[in-house]
């Protein structure tokens, strides 16, 4: 059985609950190597669809270039980071989100 659990969640509740459960946190702020299962952790060459030869460092630099909002287009230069900080783009800090577009 696989159980997913909000980081809220503490763990001692979640073995009191599931006694022979094996914790795994695959979040960006794992402790261990599981943090490489995190969307932002920068793997680097992810292909970004729909746009040859252009490459990012992780997943979700792909995910958030590509959003496209009412008074700002992508962002390619999210592809270049590496951090696993700094990426996410919202629409409180952007204008409404349209469409998908693609780089080229």
């Amino acid at each position: 059985m696989l159980l997913i659990a909000s980081k809220r969640c503490k763990p001692e509740n979640l073995l009191k609950k599931y006694p022979n459960a094996i914790l795994a946190d695959v979040t960006s702020q794992a402790k261990d190597g599981l943090v490489k299962l995190s969307p932002f952790y920068p793997h680097g060459g992810i292909p970004v669809p729909f746009s040859e030869g252009v490459t990012a460092m992780c997943v979700e630099a792909v995910w958030q270039g590509l959003k496209v909002f009412e008074n700002c287009g992508i962002d390619t230069e999210l592809f270049k980071n590496g951090t696993m900080r700094n990426i996410k783009r919202t629409v409180r800090n952007k204008a409404l989100q349209r469409r998908f577009d693609c780089v080229g």
